[in-house]
């Protein structure tokens, strides 16, 4: 029988995946790289987006294979202290002698990414790490270009497709320590509460307020990179609110508290934007495209 095991057995016979694989952190990824909730579908043969990243919504591995045999790839949610280990994730768009040098680095674990262009590595978690108390407030440590990033607390898909075992000796210890002293601390805005996502809080003028947010328009498509756009076109979103609500009559006599402005951001989104199936999904308890907005304002 034609299985995941019997078609990618290295991947399966590796020390690394042996380790992880007890771990209730395992799922299947959609198209749209959305983790799918296992629990959902091993109990009701329900198909939903994991809404906890730990074994309310995800299993172990042998679990999941039992489930779906010829899996397309395995997801394994990351959180570095737990596991003890950390992803180098190299987008495509790295340039080539870039990439060639991240590849000279000592991985005890190599892949292809999804889209064939890109590299999954994985290393231990550097000893340093407990040296930078603010990376505790980070989920990944991101190249200012966007080249790479180091995920710490994140989903990892594994395309199995794996490459050979590392011949470079470069350390990854000082790319991770010349990143993690540049972070700076994660600062979170608690005024933004949401009570009940499914009921919009009273917002003076809110249709008015929409129709003309819902005019935006962003040129950028980000090569595909669909969460990309959606931040880029929210923040764009959210700097012509902030100008409406500071310049315009009768706005800018009201107080527009974060809260009322993420639900316009959020429900200018769902109106321009084309739905694609990660709109279902959650992020903090909170729709994505509410969880976007909700970030761009705390970034602002």
């Amino acid at each position: 029988m034609d299985t995941a095991l019997t078609r990618f057995p290295n991947f399966y016979s590796h020390p690394l995946i042996q380790e992880l694989s007890s771990y209730k952190r395992w799922t299947v990824s959609t198209n749209e790289k959305i983790p799918v909730d296992m629990c959902l579908i091993r109990d009701r043969q329900q198909i939903k987006g994991a809404k906890y990243q730990d074994e309310r919504s995800l299993i172990t591995l042998d679990e999941l294979l039992d489930i779906i045999p010829c899996a397309a790839n395995h997801a394994f949610f990351l959180n570095c202290v737990d596991c003890n280990y950390v992803v180098l994730d190299i987008e495509p768009k790295c340039p080539d002698e870039i990439k060639k040098q991240l590849l000279n680095l000592n991985y005890i674990y190599g892949e292809i990414s999804m889209s064939g262009k890109g590299y999954h590595l994985v290393f231990p978690l550097p000893k340093s790490y407990k040296n930078y108390p603010v990376l505790q407030t980070k989920k990944v440590l991101k190249e200012e270009h966007g080249f790479y990033e180091i995920l710490l607390n994140h989903y990892v898909t594994f395309t199995r497709n794996m490459l050979p075992c590392a011949t470079g000796k470069t350390d990854f210890n000082d790319l991770f320590e010349s990143m993690a002293k540049i972070q700076k601390e994660t600062v979170r805005n608690n005024s933004i509460i949401f009570d009940n996502t499914a009921s919009i809080p009273d917002i003076p003028y809110k249709d008015e307020l929409v129709s003309v947010l819902n005019r935006v328009t962003l040129k950028k498509s980000f090569d595909g990179d669909y969460s990309r756009y959606e931040f880029s076109y929210a923040k764009k979103i959210y700097c012509t609110l902030q100008k409406i609500l500071t310049t315009v009559k009768p706005y800018k006599n009201i107080e527009y508290n974060a809260t009322q402005q993420a639900w316009l951001i959020y429900i200018a989104l769902k109106n321009i934007l084309e739905y694609r199936p990660k709109h279902d999904s959650l992020r903090n308890g909170i729709p994505w495209l509410l969880f976007v907005a909700q970030e761009v304002i705390i970034k602002s």
